[in-house]
């Protein structure tokens, strides 16, 4: 579908241009095109302003359709997002640090807190045996955060920080 068939042109003053604009990104951007009706996209701009043009749309054209749909967050991203808000408390800087972090626990694990290898190592970051990570949580089987926190302490314990526990994995191929 193209953009005429959205707005169509007419003959309109020059300030209105921008409006027209704005809606058509608007409606792009959100991946609307086709679900607007085109007599709205082009009442759009005889609308003085944008915040008019923007609430003909919401309130008279399917308002569910302009919030923004966020795609579910995978396992591996929750995960990261578990870590990267937990970076912090451990007196680490959240960009370098946790940067480090993510190269080592996705090579270790692909952030999956249900990794298992055939010498026993389990959870995101491959404790050996798994059953370590029951100091920190009974649920360390099932239970990314368990398996995180126990990591962190492992990493700070063992390392003082994840990018020095990267550097030894780099060196060494474990950690």
């Amino acid at each position: 579908m193209s953009l005429r068939h959205i707005a169509p042109r007419t003959k309109r003053p020059k300030q209105h241009k921008n409006i027209r604009k704005i809606a058509l990104t608007a409606i792009l951007a959100l991946g609307l095109g086709a679900m607007i009706e085109a007599p709205a996209a082009a009442r759009i701009h005889w609308h003085k302003n944008e915040k008019q043009a923007l609430e003909l749309l919401q309130v008279r054209h399917r308002p569910e359709l302009l919030q923004v749909r966020q795609r579910p967050m995978s396992r591996l991203e929750r995960n990261q997002e578990i870590a990267r808000s937990m970076v912090g408390h451990y007196g680490w800087s959240g960009g370098e640090q946790f940067h480090c972090l993510d190269r080592l626990w996705m090579r270790e694990s692909h952030w999956d807190h249900r990794a298992h290898n055939s010498s026993g190592a389990h959870g995101i970051p491959q404790a050996l045996p798994g059953a370590k990570m029951a100091s920190v949580g009974a649920d360390w089987r099932t239970n990314p955060r368990t398996q995180i926190h126990w990591g962190l302490n492992y990493i700070k314990g063992r390392y003082g920080s994840p990018c020095t526990a990267w550097s030894h994995s780099q060196a060494t191929g474990w950690y």
